[in-house]
């Protein structure tokens, strides 16, 4: 009997090569799964394939930390209860943003106010540097004008979340210190101006995110 329950074995290892796949014996823990290393009666043991690492008991991987905020345009969504709150939600909407985003971020860069200019050249309710400007379809003199500097900054925002695939924390970082830096730490970089700045949108939209680190 015990020959013949070894033969099934077998038959069934072979079976399972043959289909491209691999013979595998696994105990089940609270979340994950650890490979099993029974040894046969007669000798040799049951294998599992090479690509399938041991996990240890009691032991998870770190999350990775994501917030989740819809990024995008949705219709009921509500006009902004804000200044330019009607222009926010029209440029929201025509280039699929959430309108919350974009009055959280025209707050934080310029309190709404459409003349703002920091000491680096940004201007406008959006703070854009003339090269942002002038890389999204509007001339650097036209900053100032709330509709044309919603308009290159919606767009750069809509492309941000394109290029970060939806993470908020990278596209608000790019947004205020540009995407080569986000590149450059593979993340939202340690400046206490960045972290301070996504800090503050964060509590207009009603999320919470620490940092740590911060020079």
């Amino acid at each position: 009997m015990r020959v013949f329950l070894i033969l099934c074995l077998c038959a069934c290892g072979i079976c399972a090569l043959a289909m491209g796949g691999g013979l595998s014996v696994y105990r089940s823990s609270a979340a994950f799964y650890s490979p099993v290393d029974p040894h046969l009666a007669q000798g040799g043991r049951v294998t599992h394939p090479a690509a399938r690492q041991p996990i240890a008991d009691g032991v998870t991987p770190a999350p990775v930390a994501r917030l989740h905020f819809p990024l995008r345009y949705n219709y009921f969504d509500p006009i902004p209860n804000s200044p330019y709150g009607h222009l926010i939600y029209a440029t929201a909407r025509r280039f699929d943003l959430n309108p919350e985003l974009v009055r959280a971020i025209v707050l934080c860069e310029s309190g709404f106010d459409p003349d703002a200019t920091s000491s680096q050249g940004a201007k406008g309710l959006l703070q854009l540097m003339p090269d942002t400007a002038r890389r999204f379809g509007v001339a650097p003199e036209d900053r100032a004008d709330p509709g044309r500097n919603l308009e290159a900054g919606a767009r750069y925002l809509s492309w941000l979340i394109r290029r970060f695939d939806g993470d908020l924390d990278k596209v608000l970082a790019a947004f205020n210190s540009g995407e080569g830096t986000v590149d450059r730490f593979q993340g939202v970089p340690p400046y206490r101006e960045t972290r301070t700045y996504l800090a503050r949108i964060y509590s207009e939209l009603g999320l919470q995110r620490e940092y740590e680190q911060v020079i």
